[in-house]
């Protein structure tokens, strides 16, 4: 046996040694989701479709299973469905005390599957009676930590982990923590989780790490740190996107990309260790391996300011495609440094008729200052103090605001300081 993982994604179960080499596992039951181990067991949750629509008839018609696959061998032995309701819209899976735990977001509920008494059960969360039985959480990470349940609830928003006693399921603590978010891990010296819809992963205690895209997936190996990445797309092309396995260092610095093209998503993903025979008798999986650099289908150290993955103050215009003018005399951004970096790129331009200038500071400290002689673009590299590194304060300082109109004899009657078109951290 050889430390790997296993991962599902829209289309597929996907072995992966750790290394350069993937190896298809399963197909024909996605869109996969949840992954949990017991003993020789692997239970994998399946949705059984992968491109319909995601309106709510579609999602009550669901008739999702639990696949399990012998965790020596990777080929599925049993497929677990309850006859008394369906399981509908699963996400993630855990087993512990006995109990598969099955988060069935379209009821709020989880579904509990006794494993040795063969039996299925219902508890709802959510201490709103109104809210059984109709997605109002979107309940969708469940793990067990000491004495106690944690359970993540997605909420379509800022996102929520309550924690409920292990044996009585009596609910203790709530506590925010990211945005559409998924999966619960350790991070920073406490709990962290996806903030999915942010492109950052979070932790309680404010530790920040930036993945762009969505990120959705995460495992601890013996040497590193795997983060599923799903391109962010309108749901009806989400199955035909490619998704990627992000490798951090135990300390969190970027060590690899690995493509997969065609697989949609990346759901989730466990630590398991592989046997190389039942890997050679699976067929592999072509993947792309960047090291060293970003895969360009998602950088993960750029904030294309006109696209809007990054966070702003009230200080700055609405964002164009391309660009955004700054609104104030200092106009803030947060931006997120993460371990290893060192330089900020970016990437702007003035267009006031005359000299101009916008002083660059991250976290109170002055990094230099962008400059033109005349109306242009302008791309300059900063580099950052010693010792910053998680979440930050970026702003940028003109010496006076101007108005087009006023300028250039254009309807435009905004004022204007400087645009910002992309910022790179390196």
């Amino acid at each position: 046996m050889t430390p790997g993982f296993l991962l599902t994604t829209t289309h597929h179960v996907l072995a992966f040694d750790g290394q350069d080499h993937f190896f298809r596992v399963h197909s024909g039951k996605g869109l996969y989701y949840g992954l949990a181990q017991d003993g020789r067991c692997i239970y994998v949750s399946c949705r059984n479709q992968t491109t319909g629509p995601y309106d709510a008839t579609a999602r009550a018609g669901e008739t999702g299973s639990i696949l399990v696959l012998d965790a020596a061998s990777l080929l599925p032995v049993a497929e677990l469905r309850p006859e008394e309701f369906p399981l509908r819209d699963v996400h993630g899976i855990a087993c512990f005390d006995g109990k598969l735990w099955v988060t069935s977001s379209f009821d709020n509920l989880i579904a509990v599957f006794d494993t040795a008494a063969r039996r299925w059960m219902k508890w709802y969360p959510s201490i709103d009676l109104a809210a059984r039985d109709r997605d109002v959480n979107h309940f969708n990470t469940i793990v067990p930590d000491g004495d106690r349940i944690c359970l993540l609830a997605h909420n379509n928003g800022p996102s929520h982990l309550l924690f409920y006693g292990r044996s009585s399921l009596e609910l203790y603590s709530v506590q925010e923590l990211g945005r559409e978010a998924h999966d619960i891990f350790p991070a920073g010296g406490d709990v962290g989780t996806c903030s999915s819809a942010d492109g950052l992963l979070v932790a309680s205690t404010g530790w920040a790490l930036r993945t762009g895209a969505f990120p959705r997936g995460i495992a601890y190996g013996d040497d590193g740190i795997l983060v599923g990445l799903s391109q962010v797309a309108p749901r009806s092309m989400r199955h035909e996107m490619s998704g990627i396995v992000r490798r951090f260092t135990p300390q969190w610095h970027y060590a690899a990309d690995h493509v997969l093209p065609g697989v949609g998503m990346i759901l989730a993903i466990l630590p398991l260790p592989l046997d190389s025979s039942a890997c050679a008798a699976l067929e592999p999986f072509e993947a792309r391996c960047f090291r060293g650099g970003y895969n360009p289908l998602e950088p993960g150290n750029v904030y294309r300011v006109g696209s809007g993955n990054a966070v702003f103050a009230p200080e700055w215009h609405a964002g164009a495609e391309s660009h955004r003018w700054t609104a104030a005399r200092e106009s803030r951004m947060t931006v997120v440094v993460n371990p290893g970096e060192t330089t900020l790129a970016i990437c702007s331009s003035s267009s006031f008729p005359g000299p101009y200038w916008a002083e660059v500071l991250l976290k109170g400290q002055s990094l230099g200052t962008l400059r033109w002689p005349q109306p242009g673009y302008a791309s300059a590299q900063f580099t950052l103090p010693s010792g910053i590194q998680g979440s930050c304060e970026l702003l940028f300082r003109v010496p006076h605001l101007w108005q087009p109109s006023a300028f250039l004899g254009t309807d435009d009657r905004r004022m204007l300081g400087v645009s910002i078109q992309e910022l790179t951290i390196l």
